[in-house]
């Protein structure tokens, strides 16, 4: 019963949300716009959403509202856009249906995660204990809410470019599609093999080093990144001069890099002590074969 009432609350701000970004939207590009105006009208619409969201975070004293925004709203904004100018290539049809399953299977992992409406992400909790209440706010509202919404934005560009140019699909659109698909598959595996030994591990101690897990400390970061490079390539199928937008994924792979696996190894290393062996025997990132001390 929590779980499903934590549903449908987070539902209904999410479908409030997106109803007042999209009317935003359509009005911002009501006259024959370009591609730059387009974009600025999508970001807008993003940020509105954005500030939605974290309003209803605060008001259920829960910064985890944001954490379906990740990977649901690049979707729906990808699909916005081929309806709102009619671009249904088949392109585009190839790139919404990748992009859908990695977008449902993500957000279908954190509703398999999310057991209340207070279920909230152990960084967000760490934030607001180890800062004053003026922090925590500027840290909630920079931090989790509107620098993740950016930063997928601006990996999400060349997705926008290739909807707007509408081609025919070719070489970059099955590789592009295919690093996608491996991304997510990577992610669901990665996911499946974590919450797996969650549920059977009884020794606190222990780490994870089975499966995926053998050859790489961060698989499902591995996924996630890859994923973003496989938006890259497939924005080449449309425009291969457009190359410099290769920026969003590169953001993206420093957010994981330098921020998220920092995070998360400075916890894992507090928490289990055989973690710092863990590190000096497994790649951090890629998928390797185990070092023999």
């Amino acid at each position: 019963m929590q779980r499903l009432k934590a549903y449908i609350t987070i539902s209904f701000a999410y479908i409030f949300a997106c109803a007042l970004a999209c009317v935003l939207f359509v009005s911002l590009t009501a006259k024959d716009p370009d591609t730059t105006d387009i974009i600025i009208a999508l970001l807008i619409a993003d940020i509105t959403a954005t500030v939605i969201i974290w309003g209803f975070g605060l008001g259920f004293k829960n910064s985890s509202f944001y954490d379906p925004y990740w990977s649901l709203i690049p979707w729906l904004m990808v699909l916005a856009v081929m309806i709102r100018f009619d671009k249904w290539s088949l392109n585009n049809i190839l790139f919404l249906a990748i992009f859908g399953i990695w977008s449902w299977r993500l957000t279908i992992n954190w509703a398999y995660t999310c057991e209340s409406i207070k279920t909230q992400d152990w960084r967000y909790t760490m934030y607001k204990q180890q800062n004053n209440t003026f922090m925590w706010h500027v840290i909630n509202f920079f931090g989790i809410n509107l620098m993740p919404t950016l930063l997928v934005f601006a990996a999400l560009i060349p997705a926008i470019v290739t909807v707007l140019i509408n081609t025919t699909p070719n070489g970059f659109s099955f590789v592009g599609a295919a690093i996608i698909l491996l991304g997510t598959v990577l992610e669901f595996f990665a996911d499946i093999q974590m919450h797996s030994f969650r549920k059977s591990n009884r020794d606190k101690n222990r780490v994870q080093d089975t499966g995926l897990w053998k050859y790489s400390r961060h698989p499902n970061y591995l996924g996630e990144i890859s994923v973003w490079i496989g938006v890259f390539v497939f924005m080449l199928s449309a425009d291969i001069s457009k190359w410099y937008l290769i920026t969003g994924a590169l953001l993206m792979l420093g957010l994981f890099y330098f921020i998220s696996i920092p995070m998360m190894e400075k916890r894992q290393k507090s928490k289990r002590p055989d973690y710092k062996l863990y590190q000096q025997t497994t790649s951090k990132l890629l998928l390797l074969p185990p070092k023999k001390l």
